[in-house]
């Protein structure tokens, strides 16, 4: 018996019954740009911050320093890193929902193909799993060494 791989529906998000209705799917999109311009000024200033407070820790010798400014320096560029490395991670996504949008799969969950619903896309813009998928995804994730 011959295995069928299953393939994601070639639609656009915009037709079928089911799918996201196209004023929701405009303000979607006007909503992920201007999130995306949020949060490329967003990068932007942490990379600012960053390089500033890895300046200012490599200007000074260590020496007269007290232990702990050099600590809360350090913490401060840690916790500015990571807030980056969110915020481009957010920044990917919504991409690629946009990239999505721009081929027509908006709205199509990228593992199995199925409608994400429209409830989900409205709290989530850039989600490109159905739910199940999606927890599943995150199991495997978890599961991972270090993720």
């Amino acid at each position: 018996m011959a295995t069928v791989k299953k393939e994601p529906p070639n639609k656009a998000a915009s037709s079928g019954p089911n799918s996201v209705p196209p004023k929701v799917l405009a303000q979607l999109r006007k909503a992920m740009q201007e999130e995306q311009s949020r949060l490329r000024r967003q990068v932007a200033g942490l990379e600012q911050e960053i390089k500033e407070l890895h300046e200012s820790g490599s200007e000074e010798n260590g020496f007269g320093s007290h232990p702990a400014d050099v600590s809360g320096d350090t913490y401060m560029e840690e916790t500015q890193v990571s807030l980056l490395e969110n915020t481009q991670l957010t920044l990917s996504l919504i991409e690629q929902a946009l990239e999505r949008m721009g081929r027509g799969t908006y709205g199509l969950c990228v593992d199995c193909g199925a409608l994400i619903p429209s409830e989900r896309l409205q709290a989530r813009p850039y989600a490109a799993r159905c739910v199940a998928c999606q927890a599943s995804f995150d199991r495997k994730q978890h599961a991972k060494p270090g993720g």
